[in-house]
């Protein structure tokens, strides 16, 4: 790399950062998480820092890389071995930092992608039409976990990612531009929200939407009463509306009926699903059975058996190495050490009260199955970051 990096060669870097993030799931199809998007984020902050230009890097990264350097040190000292889940799990820390950074310094320097943003979800919901036609159409590049029975995967392993980068994106635009009422926002959002429920038929989704429901509900208690009404109203009319799209026979239809009618065996008899719950029930109950010491890198599965035995048949499927929850995998590992390492990475100092909900949406959606190394999150927790500043930067 040259002494002095040309400011188009940083400014292409950070594109190629951009594109691998919303494409996280495009390479070697052996394997669901690619390290591309890590990749491309360390050379766009190696190609800044070669280019003389300053990396800035937020104060409670440096706490959350502390805390989570403790808490590896003491979960790779009580496993007493280094494995491939212990190299997985570092690499997904150490992901996390870099993301944020490197897509906080390309807001910096270059602004919100929005083209780049807009042309990958255009992208994304045409390989999921042409799924239709030919389901193993991304095999080739992308690891496919689905079965017929299921919506489309498209650039990703598995409809719920697909479902899941459909909605993060949509939010990532209403964030930049400041939720505004407009054709554009509008259209996004119903490309985004169709491409879900027609081409995904993910579940988990509208688990999403719903608590992004409550939450926006919860904000106008505090910010805006008087348009409560309206928003109450706009939401019974998407629930109407879900009754008449064509999803009988399916997952998604299953889990609908079974929340109309207040029936949660759903969760006990759909083997996904109940393995999405217990990804957050087990390991939480690990974590306070070990007294929110860390449980390590690869003494889940005993723990977890543990656990589950002493809640059968409330969770009768076999427990994975891998813990399938964002924050719960980041809490076991790492135990108290990764609590407050959590805590740091969703500072609410300096927020005004859309960006305490936005953080307080991002991390009850982030018990889901989500990796540490699926990047858009923590795009999303950068850009709420981002636009917090400027906000206060004005105010002064």
């Amino acid at each position: 790399m040259p002494k002095h990096m040309p400011k188009k060669s940083i400014k292409f870097l950070g594109g190629v950062f951009i594109i691998s993030t919303l494409l996280p799931f495009v390479g070697l199809p052996q394997q669901d998480s690619q390290p591309f998007p890590l990749l491309f984020a360390v050379l766009f902050l190696s190609a800044c820092a070669f280019g003389l230009e300053k990396v800035q890097i937020r104060r409670r990264l440096i706490w959350y890389c502390a805390w989570v350097w403790f808490g590896c040190v003491a979960s790779i000292l009580l496993d007493a071995e280094i494995t491939y889940l212990t190299a997985r799990a570092i690499l997904g820390y150490v992901a996390i930092f870099a993301y944020y950074t490197a897509f906080d310094n390309y807001l910096t320097r270059y602004g919100f992608p929005s083209r780049l943003l807009w042309i990958l979800v255009a992208i994304w919901l045409l390989v999921g039409i042409v799924q239709i036609f030919y389901p193993n159409f991304t095999s080739n590049f992308v690891a496919l976990r689905s079965s017929p029975d299921r919506g489309v995967t498209s650039l990703a392993p598995e409809p719920t990612y697909f479902a899941v980068f459909l909605f993060f994106a949509c939010w990532l635009t209403l964030i930049s531009t400041n939720y505004q009422r407009s054709l554009k926002n509008g259209l996004l959002c119903m490309l985004c929200l169709g491409g879900s429920l027609l081409l995904a038929k993910s579940s988990m989704i509208v688990v999403f939407y719903f608590i992004s429901a409550l939450v926006f509900i919860l904000y106008l208690l505090l910010k805006d009463r008087h348009k409560l009404p309206v928003a109450i109203l706009a939401m019974l009319l998407v629930i109407f509306a879900l009754s008449f799209l064509p999803l009988e026979g399916t997952r998604l239809w299953s889990f609908i009926v079974s929340i109309r009618e207040g029936d949660l065996s759903f969760f006990l008899q759909d083997e996904s699903a109940n393995e999405r719950v217990s990804a957050v029930a087990i390991p939480f109950l690990s974590l306070l059975d070990n007294h929110l010491l860390p449980g390590g890198f690869n003494g889940y599965i005993a723990d977890g058996s543990r656990v589950a035995k002493s809640l059968w048949p409330l969770f009768p499927y076999n427990i994975s190495d891998k813990i399938m929850s964002w924050n719960l995998a980041m809490w076991y590992e790492l135990g108290i050490f990764g609590l407050v390492a959590w805590l740091n990475l969703f500072n609410l100092k300096r927020c005004n009260l859309r960006g305490v909900m936005e953080c307080m949406l991002l991390a009850l959606l982030l018990f889901s199955a989500i990796p540490h190394l699926f990047p858009v999150p923590i795009m999303v927790l950068a850009l709420i970051s981002f636009k917090n500043s400027k906000l206060e930067n004005t105010i002064k």
